[in-house]
């Protein structure tokens, strides 16, 4: 599948991070979910794909496929990094890579945008996010987050008439949208914080939307979650249970409970 360049209407001033693991990318999920970001009509500046040489338990990545279509489209850049963060490195790897490249693009991106690499994304929702952040500069916006109710974490995507709710922190598999300058100013601030999560909770390596809901909460970004149209998302591999709701029961839980109480 080719995309059909007369049909890209608009670039949107925002970039897109994301990660992968070795099994999603030779199975081509990694690919499906970057398609379905670049068949909208508006797509971003640019998609930065961070990878680790191997991960955290090992494994390695056939290099190959990422000469490979869409890997090998101008607004993908690939960026090999040596250390594996974990899930964390869709962002981490993300605004390093924009330091290091210094991109002239940047000059004109205000605003980074986190996807995970299992998941096809509606169209229109970058647009809408991008659209409803303008409009507040010091905020992290998604379509889906959670709300510690002093027991447990609940999930909650709006419906009905409520227009937005903040929440503790936002599910980056339903998309977010964050301000580039609350990681790109405090770069230092960034690491020497991811440095001392995991010296308190070396868990939270795995435990992205939360550690990065943390961040968030020392940097006075607010977070919320906004009831639009645009916001159906499908899973490539439906296994049932969904994986954050069955990490909650454990690993999750031990990690904001560490961080946050």
């Amino acid at each position: 599948m080719n995309i059909n360049k007369k049909k890209i209407k608009n670039k949107i001033p925002i970039i897109i991070g994301l990660t992968t693991l070795p099994d999603r990318l030779k199975k081509g999920i990694t690919a499906k979910s970057i398609i379905s970001i670049l068949e909208d009509e508006n797509i971003p500046e640019k998609i930065v794909l961070t990878i680790p040489e191997k991960t955290l338990d090992g494994r390695k990545y056939d290099m190959r496929i990422l000469n490979e279509y869409p890997y090998n489209l101008d607004i993908i850049e690939i960026n090999i990094v040596k250390e594996d963060k974990g899930p964390i490195l869709k962002i981490d790897g993300l605004i390093k890579y924009i330091i290091i490249k210094d991109y002239v693009e940047i000059s004109k991106v205000q605003k980074i945008i986190l996807i995970d690499d299992d998941i096809i994304y509606g169209k229109g929702m970058i647009l809408e996010l991008y659209n409803e952040s303008i409009k507040n500069e010091k905020e992290g916006i998604g379509y889906a987050g959670r709300v510690f109710n002093g027991k447990d974490l609940v999930f909650i995507k709006l419906k009905d008439e409520k227009e937005e709710l903040e929440v503790t922190f936002i599910e980056t598999y339903h998309m977010v949208i964050y301000p580039i300058e609350v990681f790109i100013n405090n770069i230092i601030q960034w690491n020497i914080f991811l440095e001392k999560i995991y010296e308190i909770e070396e868990e939270a390596k795995y435990t992205d939307d939360i550690v990065i809901g943390k961040w968030c909460d020392l940097m006075g970004i607010k977070k919320k979650i906004i009831n639009k149209e645009n916001k159906e998302i499908r899973a490539i591999e439906n296994k049932g249970e969904k994986l954050s709701d069955k990490n909650l029961k454990g690993r999750n839980m031990r990690v904001f409970r560490r961080l946050y109480l």
